[in-house]
């Protein structure tokens, strides 16, 4: 029906500045439906979703041969209408529907846009109406890698050194060596370099700076290597016969693509390269690899200055930024003891942790013991339960309220040791009451036998049976009738 949905749209809130994402964080946003009648809608979905594609073509004789490749990283989905609704009718008007979606934790890479390949990031949301063509919108996100705590390489300093023997339009010799602070930088950083120029020769040679990237696209067994240059710069020019000692600044360009390593089908490589301009010859270069790393939304990760030249950097003169480790725990100072003292009541109890011990967790997780200690929970910090944006779960939380110091007196204590013994406050009724069963003699004795006794005679025959049978009558036909013989008369 022409005319009927005037708006299909999907945006999303950004998180910070730099409005990007990584691994972990949550995409909220909406899905914007305005439909101008009413319409039957089989179902509304939204998914976020990350891939790399790599495509290019080649020449081979009279043939062009095109290499292909994709990887996929993750992808979710988040139902807004359900096909189980079977035609949901639709009110004509404005219809919002807010999502949420989290990104999986994994090694994922930055996103790129290169001439044969791609990594993208991006919202799609996808609805279907009876007898209709599917109706799609999308918005792209700018995803950035997370740094893991392993930074400790990219920290390093590097060094390099060059000799060169001059030939046919110059005499003596060139030596020199640079230095850089350390490997990652972020875009818009500077770049400090370092070089020690020992020129022996018969020119003034002047020391020059080049950042270079390389693109490699991989496609099955073949690849495709794309280069290109970053910036050039030059420094001043080195006397003959003189030893210098320069330092250089170079400003790395804000919206420098972070490098790409984890991908399968695409990398992304950046490499310094320092050397002398000689004329008429070649020239010694050194260099450095160099990793962009992406901006952090806590801001650029700047270095503590230029180490001196020739020297190791000191112990935390350099180091990484906090935003690369995990955010340390919170740390109470203890609050003393207890108004009782629960280790001397009970000397096999361990006692509570101090939590300003090096090491020692915020919320430590309570011991086996924990139970048995009275006035614990005073030391515990709550959980700040108004932070979690989920609805609590109906399982038991992870700090429990702790029994008070009457626990032990408790008349309900032999609930949780039914099977100890040597305690008086579990003697329970006897087991015949809870288990009873028939009586002795009920069972086993015969009312026509007497009981034996060996302290007595056994009873006559005229005690058991007062009143004589009579004659021509056997005793067993007395005993099974009870009725008396009538006497003579």
């Amino acid at each position: 029906m022409p005319g009927t949905v005037k708006d299909f749209s999907v945006s999303y809130d950004a998180i910070n500045e730099e409005n990007t994402f990584t691994c972990g964080d949550c995409i909220k946003g909406r899905v914007v439906l305005q439909l101008g009648k009413e319409a039957k809608i089989e179902y509304l979905f939204i998914k976020v979703k990350g891939d790399a594609d790599v495509r290019w073509t080649e020449r081979h004789g009279d043939d062009d041969r095109t290499y292909s490749a994709h990887e996929r990283y993750f992808k979710l989905k988040q139902m807004l209408i359900s096909e189980e609704a079977e035609n949901t009718k639709v009110i004509p008007g404005t219809h919002v529907y807010p999502f949420c979606l989290q990104i999986p934790e994994g090694h994922f890479p930055s996103s790129f846009e290169g001439h044969h390949g791609n990594i993208r990031y991006k919202l799609e949301a996808k609805m279907k109406r009876s007898w209709k063509v599917k109706k799609k919108a999308s918005a792209k996100i700018n995803f950035a890698t997370k740094l893991d705590g392993d930074t400790a390489q990219l920290m390093s300093p590097q060094f390099g050194e060059k000799d060169k023997k001059m030939n046919i339009f110059s005499s003596g010799s060139l030596s020199f060596k640079a230095q850089l602070e350390k490997t990652g930088y972020v875009p818009g950083e500077m770049l400090v370099v370092q070089a020690e120029i020992d020129n022996s020769s018969s020119r003034n040679l002047k020391p020059k700076y080049k950042l270079d990237k390389k693109i490699t696209y991989i496609a099955h067994s073949s690849t495709k290597i794309e280069r290109g240059t970053i910036f050039k710069e030059e420094g001043s020019p080195i006397p003959s016969k003189d030893h210098q000692t320069v330092t250089q600044e170079l400003m790395i360009p804000t919206s420098l693509p972070p490098t790409i390593l984890f991908c399968k089908v695409l990398r992304l490589e950046y490499k310094l390269k320092v050397y002398i301009d000689v004329p008429y010859g070649s020239d010694p270069e050194i260099k450095f690899p160099v990793v962009i790393l992406p901006v952090h939304r806590h801001g650029p990760w700047m270095s503590g200055g230029p180490v001196p030249f020739g020297q190791p950097p000191q112990p935390g003169a350099a180091g990484p930024p906090h935003y690369l480790y995990p955010p340390e725990p919170v740390r109470y100072p203890h609050p003393g003891p207890p108004p009782a003292n629960p280790i001397a009541a009970n000397p096999g109890m361990q006692p509570p942790p101090f939590f300003n011990q090096a090491g020692a967790a915020a919320y430590p997780v309570p011991a086996v013991s924990l139970p048995m200690q009275p006035n614990v929970t005073d030391q515990l910090p709550p959980p700040q339960y108004d932070q979690v944006t989920h609805p609590a779960p109906s399982a038991p939380p992870l700090y429990p309220t702790l029994p008070t110091s009457d626990f032990l007196s408790s008349p309900s204590a032999p609930q949780y040791f039914p099977g100890a013994a040597g305690h008086d406050f579990l003697s329970n009724p006897s087991a015949p009451q809870q288990y009873p069963g028939p009586a002795a003699p009920s069972f086993l004795s015969s009312p026509s036998l007497p009981s034996a006794d060996p302290g007595y005679d056994p009873p006559t025959y005229e005690m058991v049976f007062p009143n004589p049978p009579a004659s021509g009558s056997s005793p067993n036909s007395t005993a099974s009738d009870p009725t008396p013989t009538k006497p003579p008369s």
